[in-house]
């Protein structure tokens, strides 16, 4: 459950589902690691930030991996 990705609208979906297969290694490797996570834009940090179920940040998806 990706969540900044669940919330596309219909014409970015093909652009989201290529960010999450570049950075497919990193999310899964995370997920082995920690569990359940949603991805969320903080507009401030201009990063994609992964958080835990709890709202704790569990690392950041690097740029050129979403661009």
């Amino acid at each position: 459950m990706i969540g900044e990705y669940e919330r596309s609208q219909a014409q970015h979906i093909e652009r989201k589902k290529a960010e999450v297969a570049a950075a497919a290694d990193y999310l899964l490797d995370l997920y082995r690691r920690r569990g359940r996570f949603v991805v969320r834009w903080a507009g401030d940090e201009r990063a994609k930030v992964v958080k835990d179920e709890l709202g704790n940040v569990m690392g950041r998806i690097p740029p050129e991996r979403w661009r």
